[in-house]
């Protein structure tokens, strides 16, 4: 991690935990989300509506559906095509208040260490955004409870949300590991898409 944050990402270390220990885990999280939200001296911000997300992902697909023509035959393409039309736009409700959040806090972002101390790492994503955003990366129903009992709203995202972004985010990322990283990370990643939505 960085220096001062040490610990395994929270994706390497999740499926260890026990309910308590992710309860432990979640608490930490949501009362770090309360704090983080609550930064009114910010500066100069970008900000996002949800609705400007769901126009951005779903641009951020179709532009790269190219590459997925290789991997996914034409009605499996159907499939991920009608979940950006219809579960995407469904599932990314919220307060509408933008607050300033991580933007990107997920199993990858979140350190945990022996201790069960969490730490945040990477912000190049922060921003104004709904507070939803810091709750979607997290899709894990015992952790993401836990979140938001200790940050001390209503339900500030359904399950149905954090399980349409947590199956998002590989159908995102996929396009850079085709580029970028080795087959095995692309086809790790094409069989997680397989597994969710086929």
């Amino acid at each position: 991690g960085f220096y001062g944050v040490e610990g395994k990402p929270l994706g390497e270390v999740s499926p260890t935990l026990t309910d308590d220990q992710k309860i432990a885990v979640g608490s930490q999280l949501g009362i770090f989300l309360k704090q983080l939200h609550g930064i009114r001296d910010y500066g100069e911000m970008n900000a996002q509506t949800l609705e400007e997300q769901v126009a951005e992902y779903t641009e951020m697909y179709q532009k790269d559906r190219i590459l997925f023509e290789e991997f996914f035959d034409e009605s499996g393409l159907q499939i991920i095509d009608d979940f950006f039309v219809h579960e995407v736009p469904r599932c990314m409700t919220g307060s509408g208040d933008l607050v300033f959040c991580h933007g990107d806090l997920d199993y990858n972002n979140t350190l945990v260490n022996d201790r069960l101390q969490v730490g945040a790492i990477d912000f190049g994503d922060a921003g104004l955004y709904d507070r939803s955003q810091d709750f979607r990366g997290m899709d894990d129903d015992v952790l993401r409870e836990a979140m938001m009992k200790a940050y001390g709203d209503e339900e500030i995202i359904s399950l149905a949300a954090a399980r349409a972004t947590s199956k998002m985010i590989d159908i995102l990322n996929l396009p850079y590991i085709i580029k970028h990283r080795d087959t095995v990370e692309r086809d790790a990643c094409i069989e997680r898409i397989r597994a969710v939505f086929f």
